[in-house]
């Protein structure tokens, strides 16, 4: 009869250790978050570019399942143009250069930076840059139409002249 005591026992607190497990497991996830690695609003990473190179950001309209129900009377997409602000800042947060523009379903807007046109650095090495979209206005619904931005640099001079050299996607 002891050792169905003591079997009880050790079961009872072996119960008890799984109850007490559960709880905190059940209480941490009511609390668990998640990290999101991309910045909201999504963001590029700054970017070093010499004077012999060029910078180019991209935005593109993206008309999500086009399909025949989504076109108006005149064949066009239901999706509405988006007025964008495309900017780079330098290391400082300086707007070096910007423009605003309109940007048409399934049509892409650019702006470039010429690397020549920096002042110049005292070491002569590459000036960094932060290239930036940023959504002024966007008459769409939800999931109706997506802002896809694209960043490249390429060369302006030599034997390589208009190779890219780096290249970025985010989505919006």
């Amino acid at each position: 009869m002891k050792a169905t005591y003591v079997f009880a026992k050790t079961l009872a607190l072996v119960a008890l250790i799984v109850a007490a497990g559960a709880t905190v497991a059940t209480w941490n996830a009511a609390h668990v978050s998640a990290f999101n690695p991309q910045p909201d609003p999504p963001a590029f990473g700054a970017i070093g570019i010499t004077h012999e190179q060029t910078a180019l950001i991209s935005a593109r309209l993206m008309v999500e399942n086009p399909t025949t129900s989504s076109l108006d009377a005149d064949g066009r997409h239901r999706a509405r143009p988006v007025r964008v602000e495309l900017m780079f800042h330098d290391s400082d947060g300086n707007v070096l250069a910007r423009t605003e523009q309109t940007v048409e379903p399934e049509h892409s807007v650019s702006f470039a930076l010429n690397g020549g046109e920096l002042p110049i650095r005292a070491d002569g090495m590459r000036v960094e840059v932060q290239p930036c979209i940023k959504v002024l206005n966007n008459p769409n619904d939800s999931g109706q139409a997506r802002l896809v931005g694209s960043l490249e640099v390429f060369d302006n001079f030599g034997p390589d002249a208009g190779k890219t050299r780096f290249g970025e996607f985010i989505w919006f």
